[in-house]
């Protein structure tokens, strides 16, 4: 069977002669791209000489509703809407058997071919998303949805500026396709596409494209677009985690909980291209995921605020300390010194008082005996104002010395291995912690406690029936499957966990709907975790970055906390 030539499958887009006779408004320099859908020629309209892009479907397109109306939805749109990142549309009509658009020519490369090139650095694509933003958002305010936001459908030219192009796809949202579900049907890109354009009877609004348009994101930082489980691109990346709440709040699969307005996401984009400075040293993205080490107690803090606080504070806590140490150090000397010189019957005359160095003396035991710890008794008779020299004495004239010796001990421990924060940061700590807890038992505990225990009411309700079936079949080996089930639910309700399905079919397919339903529940949660979980850390993160170095060490192990631990409830205690 020879192939029909102008089905969409086998199209031949005409030789530039050949669309230049069917055109003779336009000059047609050359073919820019072609596929099943269609071809685009670079050309020059005569009588502006200006240049323009033509975009024309194949002739069978020309006989086929669809085709045309898609076509023709395309040229309206784009008639509508008169942006910097939108392509004019100058013309459109059927020639010779060609639907045809005439359009603005866009002088550079679609995004795709800057992803394949590698050309796409964090720097760029941030500028570049938020061009699209801009167009999006003006689409928007003008009822139209484009339906199709993907990487070839975005063109930058050689100044950098993006143009949104291809509404082929595009909604225009009137009170007709509001009140007619069915008089549009979506098709978009599947990479892409949002979860509810596969939902019959779903009417499409503007918030399917910003899904759409964290899909994109992804992909020009990343490479590729995101499919089934992945992973968020600024730890591999060492990006800005603030990257990932954009990415993952963009593709939440329930429109209510993505951003609302193309706006948004051009704000959070622009905090990320302009992040706060850091006190002191170079410039840094506020967040990493993965920790730096802190800084040692003795450590030189950066340049910044740090030099001058401790120019105000005189000396630095490491003199303070050095001295300190070098205090007990003598002090330890001149007591072992003492003792040293004590212990000798020739000295112990030079450690009395000068009124009785002579007489103790004189009462002095031999070299062989012991000192005794008292004054002989021969002594206590001889009249003498001054007190007898004693033992008591010594430590009387050591006091002032020995006094701060008790205490230099644990100052120089301290800062090595600090456990609790100063006032200030442990207030800022407190307030961070307080505020995300309740977000978190808010949006996330509280929801999942609200589902699971629904869905153990019907499924507790569930296994009543099927015992009642079980009881009036007499089927004994059901009932006691439904017993084991009914035991093993009370103990587990979170789920099957480890346990093996049940050897009853019955049951072991109520089992696969409520395992089914709680991993639904949790995966419904998580984006609202994930969003908890990264503000927490920008938080912390801002407090570290002007924290003493003492704590920062103490902040980073929260930090590590918040990262790997899956409920915050009991970390985020304040």
């Amino acid at each position: 069977m020879t192939p029909d030539p102008t089905s969409p499958e086998t199209f031949v887009p005409p030789s530039t002669d050949e669309l230049g006779a069917m055109l003779p408004a336009y000059d047609i320099m050359h073919l820019i791209a072609a596929g099943g859908m269609g071809a685009v020629y670079a050309g020059v309209q005569r009588a502006l000489d200006r240049p323009v892009a033509i975009k024309i479907l194949p002739p069978g397109a020309a006989r086929d509703g669809e085709s045309i109306d898609r076509f023709r939805t395309e040229a309206k749109a784009m008639a509508r809407l008169t942006h910097a990142n939108i392509p004019a549309v100058y013309d459109f009509d059927v020639s010779a058997g060609y639907c045809y658009l005439v359009m603005e020519f866009i002088d550079g490369w679609n995004v795709h071919q800057l992803i394949t090139q590698k050309e796409l650095q964090p720097d760029l694509t941030y500028s570049l998303l938020s061009q699209v933003c801009d167009a999006l958002h003006y689409a928007h305010q003008r009822g139209i949805v484009h339906g199709d936001i993907k990487p070839s459908n975005l063109l930058v030219n050689q100044e950098g500026v993006v143009k949104l192009a291809d509404f082929g796809l595009a909604q225009l949202i009137d009170s007709t396709s509001a009140s007619d579900p069915d008089a549009f049907t979506p098709m978009g890109t599947p990479e892409y596409a949002a979860p509810e354009l596969w939902q019959p009877g779903v009417t499409l609004d503007h918030r399917a494209d910003l899904y759409s348009l964290g899909c994109v994101f992804y992909e020009m930082l990343t490479g590729a677009p995101p499919q089934g489980q992945f992973q968020l691109p600024s730890v591999p990346l060492k990006l800005d985690p603030r990257v990932d709440v954009v990415i993952a709040r963009c593709m939440q699969a329930s429109p209510n909980l993505r951003y609302q307005s193309a706006a948004e996401i051009k704000k959070a984009v622009e905090e990320i291209r302009q992040p706060a400075p850091r006190a002191g040293g170079p410039h840094r993205s506020p967040v990493r995921v993965v920790r730096p080490p802190a800084r040692r107690p003795g450590a030189s803090a950066p340049s910044g605020k740090r030099p001058a606080a401790r120019k105000a504070d005189g000396i630095p806590p490491l003199v303070w300390i050095l001295l300190l140490i070098a205090v007990i150090a003598g002090v330890a000397y001149i007591i072992k010194t003492k003792a040293a010189s004590s212990s000798s019957p020739a000295n112990q005359a030079v450690s009395t008082a000068p009124g009785a160095s002579a007489k103790i003396s004189a009462a002095s035991p031999p070299p062989d005996s012991p000192a005794p710890s008292t004054p002989p008794a021969s002594d206590a008779s001889i009249p003498n104002p001054t007190p007898p020299a004693s033992p008591k004495t010594e430590p009387a004239a050591m006091e002032p010395p020995v006094a701060p010796a008790a205490e230099p001990t644990t100052p120089p421990v301290a800062p090595a291995a600090p456990s609790t924060l100063s006032p200030e940061v442990d207030a800022q700590r407190i307030a961070v912690l307080a505020r995300h807890r309740a977000d978190w038992q808010a949006n996330v505990a509280g929801k999942l406690t609200t589902e699971t225990d629904r869905l153990a009411a019907f499924y507790t309700s569930a296994l009543e029936k099927l015992r009642d079936e079980f009881s009036k079949a007499k089927d004994e080996s059901g009932l006691t499957a439904l017993k084991e089930e009914a035991d093993r639910f009370a103990r587990t309700p979170d789920g099957l966990g480890d346990t093996p399905p049940s050897a009853n079919e019955k049951v072991a397919a109520l089992q696969k709907t409520l395992t089914t339903a709680l991993a639904s529940t949790r995966a419904k949660v998580k984006p609202a975790a994930d969003l908890i979980r990264e503000k927490c850390l920008l938080d912390l993160k801002k407090i570290e970055a002007n924290a003493p170095p003492a704590d920062q060490a103490i902040l980073s192990v929260l930090y590590d906390k918040i990262v790997g631990t899956p409920d915050l409830a009991p970390v985020l205690v304040p």
